[in-house]
């Protein structure tokens, strides 16, 4: 990236080729090859002081960034609407529904819907920092009909770090259920859960599922 600019978030592209990032100014998402030419600059649809795209996921074809526009910042994530981007024509959309506040976008392996952690306590400004306080569920945008599906429904309580399963049929997820910090995983289609981690003596901040 070019000298004297701060990068504030930052991901590549599924063919390695290219990188996407934003800057501390929060105006827009730029788009460079691994030499650091400049392919694409896409700008912010209503940009304010404070407010730039964060949470930044590739599609897996490479063809669509879907990233948050932060509105606050929890534990290294922020949280705003999520909104898509074209990479090759900088075309972009919003998702979510207005004064809807989502994050931890991630994409399924065919490349059509996005997960979403719906944060639902945002005057709650002590769980900013503290997972452990998150009231919020897991929901589903198909990125081509913009259809919502709530997956999680927690009742007061907590989920975030979503990742799919590699076949796209469940989600592994932390949650505070129970008062307890553990990771659990939930069926797509049924929507049952199971619970993998038992009084976990750590928070992780990501999970992972090796395929």
């Amino acid at each position: 990236t070019p000298e004297g600019e701060t990068v504030t978030d930052a991901a590549v592209s599924p063919d390695g080729k290219a990188v996407a990032y934003t800057i501390i100014q929060g105006d827009r998402l730029k788009i460079i090859d691994t030499a650091g030419n400049l392919l694409r600059e896409i700008l912010a649809p209503s940009s304010k002081p404070g407010d730039r795209p964060e949470g930044i996921t590739w599609s897996s074809d490479g063809l669509l960034i879907a990233y948050v526009w932060d509105q606050t910042v929890i534990q290294f994530n922020s949280f705003g609407p999520l909104w898509v981007a074209e990479t090759q024509t900088g075309e972009q959309r919003q998702l979510s529904p207005d004064k809807m506040f989502d994050g931890f976008p991630i994409w399924d392996a065919q490349s059509h819907q996005v997960l979403v952690v719906r944060r639902e306590n945002m005057e709650d400004r002590s769980a900013d920092f503290d997972l452990s306080k998150l009231i919020s569920n897991l929901w589903i945008v198909d990125a081509d009909t913009q259809e919502w599906r709530q997956l999680t429904d927690l009742n007061g309580q907590g989920a975030w770090s979503p990742i799919w399963t590699p076949d796209g049929s469940a989600v592994v997820f932390m949650s505070n259920m129970g008062n307890q910090l553990n990771s659990w995983l939930i069926n797509v289609d049924d929507r049952s859960l199971q619970q993998l981690t038992f009084d976990s003596p750590i928070m992780p901040r990501t999970l992972s599922v090796i395929p």
